[in-house]
């Protein structure tokens, strides 16, 4: 397994990075990391683990191929998005989850992440689902 970053070009070359994990020249799986602002998600984080800059590392849009899961790949891209974050100077790495997604919620608290509210998300009111659904704030220490 190796997993590679590119970076993406529509936005900050510093602030956003796409990581991937292949195996030999195919991609198998995705994950992005960036930057990011929201100030309910970051008095949730700044809350719990004493983070001051206003921002805060944020995963996203974990994809891996059906036929490779369970493999190690998802723990993968996570750690490679935890060792990006701690290069970027941050000490915690958030993400959101559907609560509906069991194997999802498993697969992240198994990599040390622990929920920290539900249904928080930028500038809409607090517990409306999003599309339906209800999410989970996760957070994980990563200094």
């Amino acid at each position: 397994i190796h997993c590679h970053r590119r970076k993406s070009e529509y936005t900050h070359l510093s602030r956003f990075a796409a990581l991937t994990v292949s195996e030999g020249s195919e991609v198998v799986g995705v994950v992005e990391l960036s930057v990011q602002n929201n100030s309910a998600v970051y008095a949730e984080l700044g809350g719990a683990f004493g983070e001051d800059s206003g921002e805060y590392c944020y995963l996203a849009s974990m994809a891996v191929d059906p036929e490779r899961r369970r493999l190690g790949m998802a723990s993968a891209l996570i750690a490679a998005g935890e060792e990006l974050a701690r290069e970027w100077g941050f000490t915690a790495v958030a993400l959101h989850c559907y609560t509906e997604n069991a194997s999802a919620v498993s697969l992240y608290k198994r990599c040390g992440f622990d929920v920290l509210a539900e249904d928080v998300h930028g500038g809409l009111a607090e517990a409306i689902p999003i599309f339906g659904k209800r999410r989970l704030l996760m957070a994980k220490r990563v200094d």
